[in-house]
C-alpha cells in the first residue's frame, strides 16, 4: 500500500511527526518520495486513515496512491488514469463529485479547469453523471474537500503530486480536522496574547515527538493557557501536570481544562524553582513552550535584541537546571527556544553540564539532510520558534 501524505507549513518538522507516531503504529514502513509538500510512505499494512490523521498536528490531508506514472507522462496520460479511477465510483444511478489538486505542477504544465472538464466530458460519454468542485487556486484547502463531498463515497479529491522522477496519483481520505483546531484554539474561555498563544497543532506535534508511552508523567512548567495539557489529554495521556508562575496563567489554565475536561494537575510554580514544587526524578517528559520574551515589532535596535536574548538564554538556563532535578534519567524535555531575529539561542554547549543531550528530530535521507533541530514559522516572522529535544544522559 502507497500514501501520499499533504504535509504542514513545515514540510520537515510534519515529517518528522509522522515518522515518530509511524514508528509506533506499525512494523515496517519506506519513505518511497518527498518533495516539498508532500511524501510517499509505502507499507505493508493497510492504514487506518482517519484514526492516524486525529493523532497527527502537522498533516493536511491524508490519500491513498492509486497509480504512479514517469517522468515522460504527458497530459492525456494523467486524464486517462483519472477517468478510470473515477468510472469505478460512478454508475448510471449514481452521481459522482470530484475535484482535482496538484502539487508542483510546473512539471507538467495544465489548464486546471479545463482539464477537469474535459475528464468530466468523457465520464458524461460513458453516461456517468458528475460535478467538477473547482476554485481560485491550483490546490482545494481541507475545507473545500470536506464541505463538497469530496470524502464521500461518491466523491474523489484527486492529488496530482509530482517529483522529477514520478508523478503520483491519489484519492484524498482523509483531511486536517479544521474545525476541532480552530475551536481548542478560539473558542476556549481563557487566552492571553502574553503566555499563552501556542497553537494546539503545534503541541499536537511537540508532544508526539516527545514520547509514544501513554504512561508516561508529563510536565509543561511554562503551561500558559493549558493548550499542551489539554492536547496531551485528548490524545490519551493520563498523567498531566502543569506550572506557571503567574496566577493569571494558572487561571486561565484552570477555566480551559474545566471547558475541555481535562484531568491535569495544575500548580502555581516558577520554572526556575522546580525542584521546591515536584519530586526529584518524577517526570518522563517535559513538553513546554516557555516565555519567548518581550513583543518585536521589528524596529528594535542591536542592543535591545541583545538584551532580549541575553535574558532569555538566562531563563532558560537556570530553567534546565531545574528540569533536570525532576526529570528521571533517559527522560526527555521537548522545548521552543526562541529565534529573535534570526539570533538563536545558541544553548547548545551548556547542555552537557547540565547532563543533557540533544537529539537529532528527522534522520538524513536521499531528500534531506539531517535535522538536529527544526524550525516553526511564517517567512515574515520576527520571533520564530526552533523546536528542540534534549534528553537527560546524567542520574
Amino acid at each position: 500500500m502507497q500514501y501520499l501524505f499533504i504535509l504542514g507549513r513545515e514540510p520537515l518538522l510534519s515529517t518528522a511527526e509522522l515518522q515518530t507516531v509511524l514508528n509506533k503504529k506499525i512494523k515496517k514502513y519506506t519513505l518511497k518520495a518527498w518533495q516539498r509538500p508532500f511524501c510517499v510512505v509505502e507499507t505493508i499494512e493497510t492504514l487506518n486513515c482517519q484514526d492516524l490523521m486525529k493523532e497527527l498536528g502537522g498533516m493536511i490531508k491524508i490519500a491513498e496512491v492509486f497509480s504512479v506514472l514517469s517522468d515522460k507522462a504527458t497530459e492525456k496520460d494523467l486524464q486517462k488514469n483519472i477517468f478510470k479511477f473515477l468510472q469505478k465510483k460512478g454508475g448510471l444511478d449514481r452521481k459522482v463529485f470530484f475535484g482535482l489538486s496538484f502539487y508542483n505542477q510546473e512539471k507538467i504544465k495544465i489548464n486546471n479547469k479545463n482539464f477537469g472538464l474535459e475528464i468530466k466530458k468523457q465520464l458524461a460519454e460513458v453516461k456517468i453523471s458528475s460535478r467538477l468542485v473547482t476554485s481560485r487556486e491550483e490546490i482545494l484547502s481541507a475545507v473545500t474537500v470536506k464541505m463538497n463531498k469530496l470524502l464521500s463515497a461518491r466523491g474523489a479529491e484527486i492529488i496530482v503530486a509530482s517529483t522529477a522522477e514520478e508523478t503520483w496519483l491519489a484519492n484524498t481520505l482523509t483531511v486536517q480536522p479544521f474545525d476541532e483546531f480552530s475551536q481548542r484554539d478560539f473558542g476556549r474561555p481563557g487566552r492571553d496574547s502574553f503566555s499563552g498563544m501556542l497553537p494546539p497543532k503545534l503541541a499536537k506535534i511537540m508532544i508526539n515527538l516527545a514520547t509514544n508511552n501513554y504512561n508516561d508523567i508529563i510536565l509543561d512548567p511554562f503551561c500558559g493557557s493549558g493548550t499542551i495539557l489539554t492536547e496531551a489529554y485528548l490524545m490519551g495521556y493520563q498523567n498531566i501536570f502543569g506550572s506557571d508562575n503567574s496566577p493569571k496563567a494558572i487561571s486561565d489554565t484552570e477555566k480551559n481544562l474545566a471547558w475541555s475536561n481535562t484531568p491535569a494537575e495544575v500548580r502555581l510554580c516558577d520554572a526556575t524553582k522546580l525542584s521546591d514544587c515536584y519530586s526529584p526524578n518524577f517526570f518522563n517528559t517535559i513538553v513546554t513552550e516557555p516565555y519567548l520574551g518581550p513583543p518585536q515589532r521589528g524596529h528594535e535596535t542591536p542592543e535591545q535584541i541583545l538584551q532580549a536574548v541575553t535574558d532569555l538564554r538566562k531563563l532558560y538556563l537556570d530553567s534546565l537546571k531545574e528540569i533536570t532535578k525532576v526529570l528521571k534519567k533517559g527522560g526527555t524535555v521537548l522545548m521552543v527556544w526562541p529565534i529573535i531575529h534570526d539570533q538563536k539561542m545558541a544553548l547548545e554547549k551548556n547542555l552537557n553540564s547540565l547532563g543533557l543531550k540533544i537529539q537529532t528530530l528527522l534522520p538524513q535521507t536521499e531528500w534531506f539532510e539531517e535535522q538536529t533541530t527544526l524550525v516553526y514559522a511564517r517567512p515574515d516572522q520576527i520571533v520564530k520558534r526552533e523546536i528542540v529535544k534534549i534528553t537527560k544522559t546524567a542520574q
